[in-house]
């Protein structure tokens, strides 16, 4: 480029020059498509590509990084997830849905007399709009919005008992805290109904489908008495990763990040009763980039949610990990310093 340049009188400036050089550089002694890596050597390549000023492209200014949404990257493996209405829908929940598939950039299917048949062969799921609520159908399974394990962690509370997860909170009258990996809704709807109104509970969700689901359930669910009902109505949730959301936060702007990833690996006996749930879910890495901007994002707490076994819980950055014997979870909870 640069002999180029100088041929065609285009000399560029000394900086300019060196920058083309190193930029020449750099790419020639770069690893190449087709190169043999293991696992070891593409963890340490994307968290050494992390630690530069500019990771999303090459010195040459082409992108190092390409984002598909979960609709995108499903059609690439052609996998397919597309949205319906129930055989009984009217003519607003048929538009609502349309909408919907729009807004989520997920093919709109119509609805015939199957699923089977609205899906065709290659179909791993619907999001099916019905009069009470949007649903996600598999071939052999079934999810929508609902309490969960969160109705008894509420109800222990209500007669006086700790939850594993509230009582790591820090001791404040007013707090924010973002649930990364919203996934079902459980923890948010725990720490909304903790914190009975004395904070904001902001979460985030990759998932269109889960989301889409989620978000129904926050403005319209009623299966549940007031208080945890006001509690559910508290929760922002919102349509996005939590590498990217996190990226965009500033600094000390909240007060605690949790993650909940431990159901990329499920306990055994919960796999079947949550295929449809699985199926649709994102499974997004929690990399030590990401840990790194909790932290710069978090006036207090990190709190990560995982099986004990976790190589995660190995990093020097966490302050301790609540881990019992016979449990099969613990919470790795990093306090940041100086700001807790």
């Amino acid at each position: 480029d640069a002999l180029v340049a100088y041929h065609e009188k285009d000399i560029p400036s000394p900086e300019t020059l060196r920058h083309r050089v190193m930029a020449f550089a750099a790419c020639r002694g770069a690893i190449k498509r087709g190169d043999p890596l293991n696992i070891r050597q593409m963890k340490e390549l994307i968290n050494d590509l992390f630690k530069t000023s500019r990771p999303f492209v090459c010195p040459h200014g082409r992108p190092t990084i390409v984002r598909f949404t979960p609709g995108e990257l499903g059609r690439l493996f052609h996998m397919k997830i597309g949205v319906t209405v129930s055989k009984d829908a009217s003519e607003d929940l048929i538009h609502k849905a349309k909408e919907a598939a729009r807004e989520l950039n997920l093919p709109w299917m119509e609805r015939r007399d199957t699923l089977e048949e609205t899906g065709g062969e290659d179909c791993e799921g619907l999001l099916e709009f019905t009069r009470k609520c949007p649903v996600y159908r598999t071939r052999d399974n079934l999810y929508k919005f609902h309490l969960g394990t969160a109705k008894l962690r509420i109800a222990q509370m209500k007669h006086g008992h700790a939850d594993r997860l509230v009582k790591l909170l820090p001791d404040k009258e007013y707090l924010t805290v973002v649930d990364a990996t919203f996934g079902a809704g459980g923890d948010s709807i725990v720490l909304s109904w903790a914190l009975q109104g004395k904070g904001q509970i902001i979460s985030l969700e990759k998932s269109p489908v889960l989301w889409a689901i989620g978000q129904d359930g926050i403005s319209g669910f009623s299966d549940a008495d007031e208080d945890v009902l006001q509690a559910i109505r508290r929760i922002h949730l919102i349509h996005d990763d939590f590498a990217h959301w996190l990226q965009q936060a500033k600094s000390n702007s909240v007060d605690v990040v949790y993650f909940d990833t431990m159901f990329r690996h499920p306990v055994k006996k919960d796999i079947n009763n949550r295929n449809a749930f699985r199926n649709a879910a994102c499974y997004d890495v929690l990399t030590e980039d990401v840990l790194t901007q909790a932290v710069r994002a978090a006036r207090c707490r990190v709190i990560v949610k995982e099986r004990p076994f976790s190589p995660i819980f190995k990093n020097n950055a966490f302050t301790y990990v609540d881990s019992k014997k016979g449990q099969s979870t613990a919470y790795g909870v990093i306090v940041c310093q100086n700001k807790d």
